[in-house]
């Protein structure tokens, strides 16, 4: 009899162990997850710890980001690992798209969920991607000289807004 106590406690302990190791070499045992891909046109400069946000909640993170040339065009390959308490259930037909945080913050990627109406998508399933509001450095530039041109014209040609002779220009 003793020796079976003795058995049964040393097969517990060894579960028990098993069980302490998983929860801490995989995490949260609890939290769901989920590993999704998207194929951008371009990074942005989002890099791997960045945060994947739904609706503004942070998420998960962005796992990798690299470029992928062996497809057409070229394109960056993000891989996110989304992990809450609870589950989410991410539309197969929702999209990523990259924001910044602030004017000149950190790169993000934010799923939106479009109108959700398609089957719920699976850990490896692919997003397609969004219209991103990050803007390259250049395009910013143009964007700001599109603004100034009409102020620079005004000026130059010595009239106001209203084309009436600027009476403040020297």
């Amino acid at each position: 009899m003793t020796r079976m106590k003795v058995v049964v406690t040393i097969l517990l302990a060894s579960v028990a162990i098993a069980g302490i190791g998983m929860a801490l070499v995989h995490g949260d045992l609890r939290n769901h997850r989920l590993e999704l891909k998207a194929y951008l046109r371009d990074a942005h400069g989002l890099r791997p710890g960045a945060p994947v946000r739904l609706a503004g909640v942070d998420v998960g993170r962005v796992k990798s980001v690299r470029a992928r040339s062996d497809v057409q065009g070229g394109v960056a390959e993000v891989v996110m690992l989304l992990s809450t308490p609870y589950e989410l259930k991410i539309s197969s037909d929702s999209t990523v798209s990259l924001a910044l945080t602030g004017v000149l913050g950190e790169t993000f990627a934010e799923i939106d969920l479009g109108n959700a109406t398609n089957k719920p998508v699976t850990s490896g399933s692919v997003l397609k991607a969004g219209p991103s509001s990050v803007q390259s450095f250049q395009e910013l530039l143009e964007e700001m000289k599109k603004a100034v041109e009409p102020c620079q014209d005004a000026v130059r040609s010595g009239k106001d807004r209203a084309g009436q002779p600027n009476r403040d220009v020297r």
